[in-house]
């Protein structure tokens, strides 16, 4: 939507760090038009080691749940499928074997460079970065 006015649903997140090194997530769901009176929030927290696509696919996991409520009162209820693991099929998935096996040993690089020139005939500039990172993640 070019224009949160238009939506059925305003989903707003904030972030802020906490004291552990990740940060804690404050997702409101704001209903409009037909949804005028629901409205929910959802907190939840990501921790230092987590890498950019795991807190990624956390943040999607909570705004899911959170339409939920927006889906059961549209009477959508047919359209909605929910899985839950349990631990004895948790332990046997296809990524966990991966994980097991890391020969990384969790460790999560990242590089990064970039630069710029800049010239005329009487002077010149040059500019170069780069960083490289490494963070660990717990699984």
């Amino acid at each position: 939507m070019r224009d949160r006015k238009y939506a059925d649903v305003h989903i707003l997140i904030t972030e802020q760090k906490n004291g552990s090194g990740g940060e804690q997530c404050l997702i409101r769901f704001i209903g409009q038009n037909e949804f005028s009176h629901l409205s929910d929030t959802l907190t939840y927290n990501t921790s230092p080691t987590q890498t950019n696509d795991e807190m990624r696919r956390q943040q999607l996991k909570y705004i899911q749940l959170g339409l939920m409520r927006f889906f059961i009162e549209k009477g959508l209820t047919d359209k909605i499928s929910l899985t839950f693991k349990t631990n004895k099929n948790l332990n046997n998935t296809k990524e966990d074997e991966i994980l097991k096996n890391d020969p990384w040993n969790y460790f999560v690089y990242k590089i990064s460079a970039g630069g710029w020139l800049n010239g005329q005939e009487t002077s010149s500039n040059f500019s170069t970065n780069g960083s490289f990172s490494i963070k660990k993640s717990n699984r």
